[in-house]
């Protein structure tokens, strides 16, 4: 049998040194000391929630007539009290019946303005809609002997009332006189809306929930002197669930 040589033998391990455990003030200086975990860290993060707009009705007519209605609700209960608040930005391209032919090209921005709907304490929608079931309605009047396009989009963000301050109620003007917001003063933002025609200074700050969109728009063509060859399209956005345009 052949045997190891003296360098090729395992060597003995070491005695192993004696564990020294640190003081319990020591550790606790460590932990309190030591950065949070990247993942709590994230946890720790607000977090955008989702808003919902679903369209429930349709209604198309001719010349480019329509009314349309969507129902907002938040992801989670409110925090605190606030606001729904949308942005409507309108544009319209409208031209008279001519030997040219339909009006054509991209519509022009017209009105920009903000309407918002307050939302209570641990509620996902405004009192109206939870009354009415809808929040919101777009409607655009006939327009003989013209042909054009006209769009309504909206975007709807989420803001606490520590964010916003008092934008009012409905059919409410705000407490402060100076306030830009008040109701029935905006045309096309209806009698009931608290209303601005001025950008908020907070519209561009991180929302609770939001953005989301809705949009309605109709074109038409009632320059044919047949009514039976004259035109009207409606569509609205958001389209799931699918919600035709019908007569």
């Amino acid at each position: 049998m052949q045997t190891l040589a003296h360098a090729d033998r395992p060597a003995r391990p070491a005695a192993a040194a004696p564990v020294r455990l640190a003081p319990r003030a020591a550790i606790r200086r460590l932990l309190a000391d030591a950065p949070a975990p990247v993942v709590q860290q994230r946890l720790a993060r607000p977090q955008l929630q989702r808003l919902t707009i679903t369209p429930l009705s349709c209604v198309k007519r001719a010349c480019g007539e329509y009314n349309a209605s969507w129902r907002f609700a938040l992801d989670r209960p409110a925090p605190e009290k606030g606001y729904l608040v949308q942005q409507i930005d309108r544009s319209e391209l409208i031209g008279t019946c001519s030997d040219a032919g339909p009006v054509a090209g991209p519509p022009a921005p017209v009105q920009t303005y903000w309407e918002a709907w307050p939302v209570g304490r641990r509620k996902r929608m405004d009192r109206l809609t939870r009354e009415d079931g809808y929040t919101d309605e777009s409607t655009w009047p006939a327009t003989p002997a013209t042909s054009g396009t006209q769009i309504a989009a909206g975007t709807v963000k989420f803001f606490t009332f520590s964010t916003t301050g008092d934008l009012g109620n409905f059919d409410q003007a705000p407490a402060d006189p100076t306030s830009p917001w008040d109701v029935g003063t905006v045309p096309g933002s209806g009698s009931l809306l608290p209303a601005t025609a001025s950008k908020p200074p907070w519209w561009d700050d991180p929302p609770v929930e939001g953005p989301a969109t809705r949009e309605a728009a109709s074109r038409w063509d009632c320059c044919n002197y047949i009514p039976a060859l004259q035109t009207s399209e409606t569509t609205i956005k958001p389209d799931t669930p699918h919600v035709p345009c019908e007569e």
